[in-house]
């Protein structure tokens, strides 16, 4: 994605995205908002990431880890 295409409404929906609950839509928008990189790091975007990340299914699905393992 260029930096271009890395709008304030690409990254306030890529950061929406992060809170489907399709986990395969969570990891693109993880992904999408890695790319575009430091323009995306806002406050709002780091809380929604972290909310991801704290989600137990979305962890074993893209990482592998077994949810026995974080709890």
């Amino acid at each position: 994605m260029g930096e271009k295409a890395a709008t304030a409404e690409v990254i306030e929906d890529l950061a929406t995205a992060l809170g489907d609950e399709h986990v395969i839509v969570r990891w693109h928008a993880c992904k999408a908002l890695a790319e575009i990189g430091e323009k995306a790091a806002t406050v709002e975007v780091i809380a929604d990431l972290a909310t991801a990340l704290g989600d137990l299914d979305y962890l074993h699905t893209v990482f592998g880890i077994h949810r026995s393992r974080l709890v």
